[in-house]
């Protein structure tokens, strides 16, 4: 009944304002009980570049999102930095009260509090600063409590900035009728300004909120409310202290090696896991949150393990309030592979050395490449290091009707996924594109194995965990995207296609894009050494690997700087 209140409160809004540009708010959503009395909770984390829960729907309000998306500025320069990126933690208080916002079936109907923002200790500080330290300890990333040198650039999490715009957001509560009791409608844990994949951009600003238990505390001095979201049992007021702190610590570090997980350029369906396991067995994302539909399978077990796992892709329901009250995640297989890329450690190519590598041969060999294991436990887990075949490929897309054609020599058995980054990136020049798999039999011709419009969060192509049926030649096409499904109905279900085009979409049809690719046996390979240290050793000193004067392919096949002098190449 709720639910329906909603939609019918949603579309009289939308015919009073036929022909406005409004864009729906993704975090204006309907309060739902299960028929159990579980309280389902939405939790939205999503780094602002990605937020699309729920899309768009009507033609209006994609000519709206667009005309914000093509306002957003991104970068030029496209390699990754071979330096140590530099974290700052600011705990320095600011307004030492906020406020929760009140809704109603939905609607925003006020403000509750004010309330007073948790105040770290010098302790709780320093055992942030090691819980991250922890996190991050296998790739190249610093933490420190004093704020670093101005012309030196340096990423920083802001914790409870209670005075940021936004920040009356980050608690909302709901009045449950008939007895008009308050809970918890949704927590808004941290924010990232966007996936800065490959870390190109190091002076970002990512926000904590740890103010939950204390604002639960606050209104609850008994503790019951800290007990029912944490899942801790306090028998007495120093107890509830105790373990206010301890949870407060948990929850911050948590948040912040996740948010700034984004800021490095990772994404929530990388804590899919382990690999080759697909989607995750809690039942989100469904398959339907792929276009076309993911086709399987659905056993990945060890995704809530991992560190950007996300309650809202995930749908959990308020246990992830305890997760994120005891729980220690570490990042994934997936996690890792893209935190070494960023590190400038790795294979990196240019659309025309990929081109040309894989026309000359039954196609391109994904190079052999190494990556840091930061399982604690799983599948993976037990090595030092776990052999993750993998590529970058910087591409552009001049033309809408351009199609990029890479000829790959897969394996059978080996499990292959393929991402398509940058309508969700910091790039300057983004583009919306689809993916395809085609494998070229012994008579030429070309037959569709696998692909992807859009996978979850953005309308970046992902082939996940794609299983390849025989050893041959294989073509990944990537595509411009020119029409988007639309749900006339709001019913959940795409009925009709429009052009992207006459959706306001134009300068999403030509742009740059990364493409990552990479695949592996299942499970993978686990060594005690790295045999192909060189690639990452070379990295840190040049940037990418040994560079040739012509531009080809050196031995390890970096990718090479030599050649790339215009804008976009810096």
């Amino acid at each position: 009944k709720v639910l329906a209140k909603a939609k019918a409160a949603r579309a009289e809004a939308k015919a009073s304002s036929a022909g406005s540009t409004q864009v729906m708010d993704p975090s204006i959503l309907a309060q739902v009980t299960n028929s159990n009395g579980t309280q389902v909770i939405i939790e939205p984390d999503t780094p602002l570049a990605s937020l699309w829960y729920p899309p768009p729907r009507h033609p209006e309000e994609w000519k709206a999102y667009f005309d914000i998306q093509s306002d957003e500025i991104g970068v030029k320069n496209r390699l990754p930095s071979p330096d140590t990126q530099c974290v700052y933690l600011d705990f320095n208080p600011r307004a030492p009260y906020f406020v929760s916002i009140l809704n109603l079936l939905g609607e925003q109907v006020g403000e509750f509090g004010p309330f007073h923002g948790y105040d770290y200790s010098k302790l709780e500080q320093e055992a942030i600063l090691d819980r991250l330290s922890r996190d991050y300890h296998l790739y190249n990333v610093y933490f420190t409590l004093e704020k670093p040198k101005d012309h030196e650039p340096y990423t920083t999490i802001l914790f409870n900035a209670n005075d940021f715009p936004g920040s009356e957001y980050a608690i909302t509560t709901v009045v449950l009728p008939p007895n008009g009791a308050i809970e918890v409608f949704s927590v808004l844990f941290g924010l990232a300004p966007g996936i800065d994949y490959l870390n190109l951009i190091r002076d970002d600003l990512v926000r904590v909120q740890g103010n939950l238990w204390s604002f639960l505390v606050e209104i609850d001095p008994t503790g019951s409310l800290f007990t029912k979201y944490s899942g801790i049992s306090v028998a007495s007021p120093g107890q509830l202290e105790n373990e206010l702190s301890s949870v407060t610590i948990n929850q911050s570090s948590n948040t912040a090696s996740h948010e700034l997980g984004h800021a490095l350029g990772l994404r929530h369906h990388d804590a899919f896991g382990s690999p080759g396991d697909g989607l995750p067995i809690t039942g989100r994302p469904s398959e339907e949150s792929y276009y076309a539909p993911y086709p399987s399978p659905r056993v990945a077990n060890e995704t809530t393990l991992h560190l950007m796992a996300s309650s809202e892709v995930l749908g959990i329901t308020v246990l992830s309030f305890q997760d994120k009250a005891q729980a220690d995640p570490f990042f994934s297989e997936r996690s890792s592979v893209k935190l070494t890329f960023a590190e400038g450690c790795g294979h990196f190519m240019t659309e025309k050395e990929a081109k040309r590598y894989g026309a000359v041969m039954d196609g391109m060999e994904i190079p052999e490449f190494y990556v840091e294991n930061p399982l604690e436990e799983g599948e993976n887990s037990g090595g030092r290091y776990l052999r993750i075949d993998s590529v970058n490929i910087a591409g552009t897309i001049d033309d809408a009707d351009e199609v990029d054609q890479y000829r790959l020599y897969l394996k059978e058995d080996r499990v292959f996924t393929a991402e398509v980054i940058s309508y969700a990136s910091t790039l300057d020049d983004r583009v919306m594109t689809t993916l395809t798999l085609l494998k070229v039999t012994n008579d030429g011709e070309r037959e569709v194995v696998a692909a992807n419009d859009f996978g979850i969060e953005s309308f970046d192509p992902h082939i996940l965990d794609f299983l390849v049926p025989e050893t041959g030649t294989y073509v990944l096409a990537v595509a411009v995207q020119q029409t988007i499904p639309i749900d006339r109905e709001l019913d959940g279900t795409f009925d009709d296609l429009f052009s992207v085009k006459k959706l306001g979409g134009e300068d999403f049809l030509t742009g740059e894009y990364n493409l990552l690719i990479y695949n592996h046996h299942d499970p993978m390979q686990k060594s005690r050494y790295r045999p192909d240290q060189e690639v990452c050793i070379m990295a840190k000193k040049k940037g990418y690997g040994s560079h040739s004067s012509d531009g080809d392919y050196d031995d390890d096949h970096s990718y090479s700087k030599s050649g790339h002098t215009d804008d976009d190449h810096t």
